[in-house]
């Protein structure tokens, strides 16, 4: 991967930042790399999208954290010596744009989407390829309908490909950068198509809360509370997995702001410029804690005013992963305030 090509984002502070808070937000920029087109001839794929030539990992397959690479590498060995391989034709150009991470839905739209951006001017020529666990997922099969490829392949589980002609565009080398330009393509690219398929939706949401549920990661343990509170606002509260992808795009296209934690808040990409996000974060409580800055630096490349409330977990020993968080009700409704008092400006 080129990180000779390279330019410095800047980053848009929280509208709310306080001097308690600063260090979580610094640096407020971030370095964004040149990525290139790989086409490479006889690859082994694994089902989840690692990439090895000659049995080395093709480092632009995955992003370039240090410390996951020997892990994805470690990972892809094991596939390729258990499972079966399937050799594909030579007669097509053959396009790989996920990963390990693909079947989240904010690792699908900020990093699996800009993946297949690289090469829209050719896709008619290219076959893509793509494992049944990811098009068995209904907002990786109706997005990738947006766009016209030659031909789809399904790829079944615990399978590897030989291929003899692969076209991978590198994957960004971290999971906070962004080209503000590819987002601002993709979100109209998906406005545009969302505006063809229009579905009937009730009365247009101006406010959202997307909740998190029972039984999911990062669950907001006094979820009901948050939303008891926000319905004093106006605040719909939003059950995601009830819509088809069209919907959500449609929703969030007419929302001036937009409340959760996580992925939550990946339909941003879709929302109107100048509107706001509110991120529920983890309060950092052990050795192991970092503050994640993506939902942050995605907000500011799509021009959102971003506002931030770190929420205490549930066990302090619980990473930003996994950890469930409570709200504090009395600090989200002086947040509310100030976003709506923005808004109205």
């Amino acid at each position: 991967m080129n990180f000779i090509d390279r330019q410095i984002i800047d980053v848009k502070l929280p509208f709310n930042l306080t001097k308690r808070y600063k260090s979580l937000f610094y640096p407020a920029k971030f370095d964004l790399h040149q990525t290139n087109v790989l086409r490479l001839q006889n690859l082994d794929v694994t089902n989840d999208g690692l990439c090895f030539q000659k049995g080395k990992l093709i480092k632009g397959c995955v992003q370039s954290y240090e410390h996951k690479i020997p892990i994805f590498e470690r990972s892809g060995f094991i596939q390729l010596r258990k499972n079966q391989t399937q050799e594909l034709s030579s007669n097509y150009q053959h396009l790989f744009i996920h990963h390990p991470w693909s079947s989240n839905y904010y690792h699908w739209f900020t990093e699996a989407i800009p993946r297949i951006w690289k090469v829209k001017s050719e896709l008619d020529s290219l076959v893509l390829v793509i494992p049944e666990h990811l098009m068995n997922l209904t907002f990786v099969k109706e997005s990738i309908s947006t766009f016209k490829f030659k031909e789809i392949i399904q790829v079944p589980g615990n399978l590897n490909l030989r291929v003899p002609n692969a076209v991978v565009p590198e994957i960004k080398p971290t999971c906070f950068s962004y080209d503000p330009h590819v987002a601002t393509e993709i979100a109209r690219h998906f406005n545009q198509f969302a505006d063809l398929k229009k579905t009937e939706l009730s009365m247009p949401i101006e406010f959202a809360y997307i909740i998190r549920g029972k039984n999911s990661k990062r669950e907001i343990v006094n979820e009901d509370a948050v939303i008891k509170k926000l319905n004093e606002y106006k605040i719909t509260s939003i059950d995601a997995r009830n819509y088809s992808l069209i919907d959500q795009v449609n929703i969030s296209k007419k929302l001036k702001l937009l409340i959760s934690n996580g992925s939550g808040l990946t339909n941003m990409i879709f929302m109107d410029r100048h509107s706001a996000v509110l991120e529920l974060h983890k309060q950092l409580t052990n050795m192991n804690d970092f503050h994640d800055k993506v939902l942050w630096h995605l907000a500011s490349v799509l021009d959102l005013t971003y506002f931030h409330q770190e929420c205490e977990p549930e066990r302090r020993g619980a990473d930003m992963y996994s950890a469930n968080l409570k709200v504090n009700i009395s600090l989200l409704e002086k947040n509310v305030v100030k976003c709506l008092e923005l808004l109205n400006q």
